[in-house]
């Protein structure tokens, strides 16, 4: 891709397309993973475990719900300041 030249042509934006799209394919597909294995966890936590287990389960969970978080930080928007600071 060129970058600061333009006209860009008609394939050069369906590249550009392509690997967004690919990308959010991506990151849906590690969001379903997340919550798959939040969802498992937190079933595995309603069982009887013993004080080691509930531990260590409690350490995944903590991880995918990190993950997922992080997920979720890496897809919002950037926010956009309206104020102007003028000093």
């Amino acid at each position: 891709m060129r970058l600061g030249s333009y006209p860009i042509s008609i394939q050069e934006i369906s590249d550009m397309a392509g690997e967004r799209s690919m990308t959010l394919r991506m990151e849906t597909a590690d969001q379903f993973a997340h919550r798959a294995n939040i969802e498992r966890y937190r079933k595995i936590l309603a069982t009887y475990l013993i004080a080691e287990e509930r531990r260590f389960v409690e350490g995944r969970l903590a991880e995918e719900l990190l993950a997922l978080q992080q997920l979720a930080w890496k897809r919002a928007p950037k926010a956009q300041s309206t104020h102007s600071y003028t000093h």
